[in-house]
């Protein structure tokens, strides 16, 4: 649920022991909204010291056969069908396929029986988690200053949304999926990685 609605979540140990389960969701502070202050990763700026980007379709699938759970076929004891449902649209050169063995899902739950439209809606709700998992790749990955123009943690927060360019032009929207920090005797150095909102979304 997380994945599909671009929501954060940690779990931090309080003061007495106990897990404090919480969810976050990021600010958008890029070039699309006029609502917050602007947070901007540029060499013009010189605020980023390297950049690593990657554009890969290699994992990236659109549409996926999700296969439910194994029946029996009503006329064998041994011979079993299984519900297909197809989840995406692509078609001809641009369809990229996958296949979901769903089998876990059952139309029995708690004593009772599944509707159709209830149990097609899970099968649904696995295929979109697999091509959620099987996106375009289309992210920056790169170190920071630290210091410079903005101050993580005071500035901005992992999962809001920037501005991002490299020194090759490429620039665009990018929430901050992850960052590491590392202080050792020459000084702090920060790692975020960048991923597009713009491609590798897939859109239910």
């Amino acid at each position: 649920l997380c994945n599909e609605n671009e929501i954060g979540f940690k779990i931090t140990l309080n003061e007495d022991n106990q897990f404090v389960f919480q969810l976050y969701a990021g600010v958008d502070r890029s070039y699309e909204q006029i609502n917050n202050p602007y947070v901007i990763f540029s060499p013009e700026f010189d605020n980023v010291v390297s950049t690593n980007y990657i554009d890969s379709v290699k994992t990236w699938k659109n549409v996926t056969l999700v296969a439910g759970e194994e029946k029996s076929d009503g006329e064998s004891s041994t011979d079993t069908i299984r519900d297909i449902y197809v989840e995406g649209f692509a078609s001809g050169i641009e369809r990229r396929e996958i296949f979901t063995d769903a089998n876990n899902i059952t139309s029995s739950i708690d004593g009772g029986t599944l509707t159709a439209d209830q149990y097609y809606a899970q099968l649904r709700k696995s295929g979109i988690d697999t091509l959620i998992d099987n996106t375009y790749i289309n992210a920056f990955e790169g170190e920071v200053d630290p210091n410079r123009m903005y101050v993580y943690g005071v500035d901005y927060y992992i999962g809001d949304i920037v501005q991002v360019a490299n020194e090759y032009g490429q620039e665009g929207q990018a929430y901050i999926s992850e960052f590491i920090m590392s202080s050792d005797e020459n000084g702090t150095t920060a790692y975020p990685t960048f991923k597009s909102i713009e491609k590798g979304v897939y859109e239910t």
